[in-house]
C-alpha cells in the first residue's frame, strides 16, 4: 500500500485523517496520537509484515537506550558507554540486514571459499528509521530532548508519512507539534496545503518518473548494446526519473503529515539547478545531508583541524554515505565521487576562481548525471560501458532525414544511418517530449517547496489540483515501487 494506490488514496489516508481528527475533538490527544500509532503499523506492516518484528525489537531498544542517557543523574563516563552501545546496536541491525551478504560475496571472491548467504529479507525503510533512532540517542546525549514517553517515540519512528523512504526527521521537529495541536478545531488551510503538495507529488510519479522509468529500465537492461544516444537518453532519463519519483514521494509524505497539522522537513529545493557539488547537497536529499553533517562530518572534527584533515572528512563522511544507500561497489564509488567532486570545490573556492554560472551549471550537472550512472548500474562495468558510450563512442547513429539534410555527413566513417537511434530503449518523439518536459519543470519552474510557502486555497488552486489528482489517477498501471524503499 504504496502513496500512489488507491487503497492508499481512497481509503487508508481519509480514513485515517477523519478518525484522527474525531478522537482529537470527541476523545483526548492521546487517544489521537494512539490512532496515529496504531495506522502508522498497520501501514508498514501492510508492505512488509515479516519486517515488523525488526521494527517493534528496534523501537524498543533504542528507547530504553534513550531514557538511560536522558538520566542527568548518571555520570558522563556510563553515558558515554551506553551511547557507544547504541550506535553499534543500530549500525550492527543495518550492516546485518543490509550488508551481511555483500560482504559474504565478497569474502569468498577473494578467498575462494564457499561460505553460503544468509536468506535474511531487507526490512523496508530500515535505513531511513535506523538513522532516525540514531539522531534520537545522540540528541538524548547532547540533553537537546528534555523528555520521552514510548507512545511519542513510538509515533516518531512510525509515523506513516516517512517510514519507508523518509524524509530523515528528528525527534524535536515532529514530538513538540503534536502537544501543540488545537485539539477543538481543524486547520482547513492546512489540510487544503497538504492536498495540495500530495497531488503534486502524485503528478510526479505516476505521470513523469513512471514513464521514464520504461526507458531508462530499458537502457540499463541493454547497457551492451546501447549506442551514443542511447546512452546519453538513458542516463539523463534517470538522472530525472530519480528525482521525480523521490522528490514526489517526499512530496506525498509531507502533504499527508499536513493533513493531520503535522509539518514535516524538506528534502527538495531544485537540486538540478545547483551551481556546485556543495551547492548540490544543500538542495538534494536535504535531510539526509545534514544528517551526514551534523552526526558524521563534524563528530569526525569537521573543518577544525587544517585542510587535509577537512577533506579526509569530507570523503569519508560521502563514503559512508554511497554505503549507506546500498551494499555495492558501485555504491561506494558514487560516494567517493561525490566527496572529491566536495574537495575540489573546497580547493576551487581557496583558489579564489569563478566561472560563469552557465558553465558552473553545465559542470556540476553532468557530473550528477555521470555518478547517477554508477548509482544505477548493476555493478561498476555496466556503469563504464554506458558512460564509454556517452563519451567516447565508436559510431554515432542519425536518422535518415539529418543526413538528407547534411550530405557531408554521410562520408564520415563514424557516422552510420539508423532509422531510429533510440531503438535499443525503445525510445521514440514521446520520450524527447518526457525529457524537455522534465528539465524545463526542474530549471524554470517553481518547486513543491516554493509553491507551498505562496500557498493560498482560492478557486484556481482546487481545479489544479482536481486535475492533478484525476489526471494522475486514471493513468495509474502496473504499481511501481519507489525507487529509495530500496535503500
Amino acid at each position: 500500500m504504496y502513496f500512489q494506490t488507491y487503497s492508499y488514496i481512497f481509503l487508508f489516508l481519509p480514513i485515517t485523517v477523519l478518525i484522527y481528527y474525531l478522537f482529537n475533538i470527541r476523545l483526548s490527544s492521546r487517544a489521537a496520537h494512539l490512532w496515529l500509532l496504531l495506522s502508522s503499523f498497520f501501514y508498514y506492516g501492510s508492505i512488509s509484515p515479516k519486517s515488523l518484528p525488526i521494527l517493534c525489537f528496534s523501537i524498543i531498544v533504542n528507547y530504553t537506550i534513550g531514557i538511560w542517557l536522558l538520566n542527568r543523574n548518571s555520570e558522563f563516563k556510563f553515558r558515554k558507554i551506553v551511547l557507544s552501545l547504541g550506535v553499534t546496536f543500530n549500525l550492527l541491525l543495518l550492516g546485518l540486514f543490509k550488508y551481511s551478504n555483500f560482504f559474504i560475496d565478497n569474502y569468498n571472491k577473494l578467498l575462494g571459499t564457499d561460505f553460503n548467504l544468509f536468506g535474511l529479507i531487507l526490512p523496508i525503510g530500515i535505513s531511513f528509521y535506523t538513522f532516525m533512532q540514531l539522531t534520537f540517542i545522540v540528541d538524548c546525549f547532547r540533553f537537546n530532548i528534555k523528555s520521552c514517553n514510548l507512545l511519542s517515540y513510538g509515533m516518531f519512528c512510525t509515523f506513516f508519512p516517512y517510514i519507508v523512504s523518509g524524509p530523515i526527521t528528528r525527534y524535536n521537529e515532529l514530538v513538540p507539534q503534536l502537544d501543540k495541536i488545537d485539539s477543538s478545531i481543524i486547520d482547513w488551510e492546512k489540510m487544503s496545503q497538504g492536498l495540495y503538495i500530495f497531488s503534486i507529488g502524485l503528478f510526479k510519479k505516476i505521470i513523469i518518473a513512471d514513464n521514464l522509468a520504461v526507458w531508462v529500465n530499458n537502457g540499463f537492461d541493454n547497457a551492451l548494446n546501447l549506442n551514443f544516444f542511447e546512452a546519453w537518453a538513458t542516463s539523463l532519463a534517470y538522472t530525472m526519473q530519480l528525482y521525480f519519483d523521490f522528490s514526489g514521494y517526499t512530496d506525498m509524505a509531507i502533504g499527508s503529515a499536513l493533513m493531520l497539522c503535522l509539518s514535516l522537513p524538506a528534502n527538495f529545493n531544485s537540486p538540478y539547478r545547483a551551481l556546485s557539488m556543495q551547492d548540490f547537497w544543500r538542495r538534494w536529499h536535504i535531510t539526509l545531508g545534514r544528517f551526514m553533517r551534523d552526526y558524521i562530518y563534524i563528530p569526525l572534527g569537521g573543518n577544525k583541524c587544517g585542510k587535509f584533515a577537512t577533506y579526509k572528512n569530507l570523503l569519508l563522511t560521502f563514503i559512508l554515505g554511497g554505503i549507506w544507500h546500498g551494499a555495492g561497489w558501485n555504491f561506494i564509488l558514487w560516494g567517493t565521487l561525490h566527496g572529491f567532486g566536495i574537495i575540489i570545490h573546497r580547493i576551487w573556492k581557496i583558489i579564489g576562481m569563478t566561472l560563469p554560472n552557465t558553465l558552473a551549471w553545465f559542470i556540476t550537472f553532468n557530473f550528477v548525471n555521470v555518478c547517477w550512472v554508477f548509482f544505477r548500474a548493476q555493478d561498476i562495468s555496466t556503469a563504464l560501458k554506458i558512460l564509454r558510450e556517452m563519451f567516447f563512442p565508436e559510431i554515432i547513429p542519425l536518422p535518415f532525414i539529418i543526413l538528407e539534410k547534411f550530405e557531408i555527413l554521410k562520408n564520415l566513417s563514424f557516422i552510420k544511418t539508423v532509422k531510429n537511434p533510440l531503438s535499443a530503449i525503445n525510445g521514440s518523439f514521446e520520450m524527447v517530449v518526457f525529457l524537455i518536459l522534465s528539465f524545463s519543470l526542474v530549471l524554470f519552474f517553481k518547486n513543491s517547496f516554493e509553491k507551498s510557502q505562496g500557498f493560498s486555497p482560492s478557486t484556481k488552486t482546487k481545479y489544479f489540483i482536481v486535475f492533478l489528482i484525476l489526471y494522475s489517477i486514471i493513468n495509474i498501471g502496473e504499481i511501481s515501487k519507489f525507487l529509495y524503499v530500496q535503500f
